[in-house]
């Protein structure tokens, strides 16, 4: 890790020394880690941890296990779902780019920009791994755009009828 992803690691451990255990913060902390490794290209990125505790002494002592794995980048890119709708359309508003590097955040703000289109009523960006023989990640995570396009808008022509007198401040005249 560099000193920048070690920082942003430890932050995000909430557990205090000297302060009762939670399992909820405990918890919480293993999710912020992961997200701190999904954002920071480490798309494999898993922890775990074990706690121990003590009750005689009311301690606890908690691990947690970081593992990142390789850095990622994204590999094949598809739309599903876009019915009539130009897939590189999509593709183009999304802006991800085989061989870019992986970033959960990334990926976020694509699914937002391919939303902001306005003709679909459902749009889920989701990433998978690729991985070899062994199970064992290969620093390659495929995309897939899924869309639902939104209802197709009809326009109609109506007509009108009005009754009763328009005043303006020059005139006054009877509509019928």
């Amino acid at each position: 890790w560099d000193s920048d992803q070690r920082a942003k690691i430890e932050k995000a451990v909430e557990l205090e020394i000297g302060e009762p255990f939670d399992e909820a913060v405990y918890e919480r902390s293993k999710r912020e880690i992961r997200r701190v490794l999904w954002e920071t290209s480490y798309a494999c990125g898993s922890v775990s941890g074990r706690v121990e505790i003590d009750r005689d002494a009311r301690e606890a002592f908690a691990e947690l296990y970081v593992e990142g794995g390789p850095t990622c980048t994204f590999g094949d890119i598809t739309v599903t779902g876009n019915g009539k709708l130009p897939a590189h359309t999509i593709l183009a508003v999304a802006n991800l780019k085989t061989g870019q590097n992986y970033s959960s955040l990334t990926l976020a703000d694509a699914q937002r920009a391919v939303y902001a289109l306005g003709a679909l009523a459902s749009v889920n960006v989701t990433s998978t791994p690729r991985r070899d023989q062994e199970e064992q990640c290969t620093g390659i995570v495929d995309v897939n755009i899924a869309v639902e396009p939104g209802r197709e808008i009809r326009w109609g022509i109506g007509a009108g009828l009005q009754s009763g007198t328009i005043t303006t401040l020059t005139l006054q005249q009877d509509t019928r």
